[in-house]
């Protein structure tokens, strides 16, 4: 199989009509198909699996739940253990409803942990995702500030080397390239696997991502069945980020379900976990109060939703009532009614 690939790229080289990313695309195909037809991974007994599972239980019991790696959000991750290895989760929101914004979130705690995470910042800029770090890492300097410079007082641009110092020692490597095909995504990231044991990679975002199909529905539907392959492959946790199709005759604040995944189906049936963070905005045109985020599906976890607040001067989510509490303006009754509404929207246990 190996000297019929070779044979076959040789005449793809010689063919002046072949591009030259078509001819990586082939080698990439032709390796992929001799591994996966290579018969190397073989069933195991369920005696040999069985101390996994029991590992894997003492684990999530001293970590609070969390077997994977954190989210971000520690009530997330007690309802859905974490961001396990070999696992495909989706944020999926409508543009500017904090998709971004927690991806960055789950790659600044992994990073913080130790983790090496690899972001593909398809859309957005590596200087703008590093800002976004900033002002998610800093005490003192915000979102606006960062946006701003102007904002930045002088006693402030020393607190801002500190915080930049901070965050260009975590292990983050950032691919920001602006076109972007499956199989260079995924050289790329094997790359860096074997290279810097990255192990939680985010791709900003599922759409934009170029690869084959008739149509934009197919081609979404091979970036997702390759992603969830390559996670396991690689065992690797993989965070892709997906737009929702936007409401047709009806409220742009509707509470989003998976059903409004943009393209196809192919989204949820592929991963383990989908969030669609809901964040409605009011008449201002700003976040209105009743945030949530919405678990839509979780296969080792609860699904629900969580009331949330989203820090505009972090940029970064934060549980609702944990953010009241922090919040000294908040009154006895406000507390007491989201205590309730905690209550109410949290599945048993």
């Amino acid at each position: 199989k190996m000297q019929a690939a070779a044979i076959a790229l040789h005449a793809a080289v010689e063919d002046s009509g072949t591009s030259t990313d078509d001819c990586a695309g082939q080698i990439q195909e032709a390796l992929l198909a001799i591994e996966a037809g290579s018969g190397k991974k073989t069933a195991r007994s369920i005696r040999d699996i069985m101390p996994e599972v029991i590992k894997e239980l003492e684990t999530q019991n001293e970590c609070h739940g969390l077997v994977g790696f954190t989210t971000g959000l520690q009530t997330l991750d007690e309802m859905t253990g974490g961001i396990r290895r070999g696992e495909l989760w989706t944020v999926g929101a409508l543009p500017g409803r904090g998709k971004t914004a927690l991806g960055a979130q789950m790659i600044l705690a992994n990073a913080k942990a130790g983790t090496a995470v690899m972001p593909f910042s398809i859309e957005m800029s590596e200087i703008e995702l590093g800002k976004r770090f900033i002002a998610a890492s800093s005490s003192r300097i915000t979102a606006n500030q960062v946006r701003n410079p102007k904002w930045i007082g002088k006693d402030q641009w020393l607190q801002l080397g500190t915080d930049v110092a901070i965050v260009a020692d975590l292990p983050i490597f950032v691919d920001d390239r602006g076109s972007l095909k499956i199989d260079q995504l995924l050289a790329s990231a094997r790359l860096f696997i074997r290279r810097h044991q990255v192990a939680l990679i985010v791709v900003d975002y599922l759409q934009i991502v170029q690869a084959p199909g008739r149509d934009i529905k197919d081609q979404v539907s091979y970036t997702a069945k390759a992603l969830r392959a390559f996670a396991k492959s690689e065992n690797v946790a993989v965070v892709q980020l997906s737009q929702l199709s936007r409401p047709k005759g009806k409220d742009i604040n509707a509470r989003p379900s998976m059903i409004d995944l943009k393209e196809t189906g192919s989204i949820e049936e592929t991963s383990h976990v989908v969030l669609l963070p809901y964040m409605p905005l009011n008449d201002e045109g700003k976040f209105a109060a009743e945030q949530e985020l919405i678990i839509g599906k979780s296969r080792n976890g609860s699904v629900g939703s969580l009331p949330v607040y989203f820090d505009t001067k972090r940029l970064q989510f934060k549980i609702a009532l944990l953010a009241a509490v922090e919040d000294s303006g908040t009154s006895a009754t406000e507390l007491t009614n989201l205590i309730s509404g905690c209550v109410t929207a949290w599945p048993a246990g």
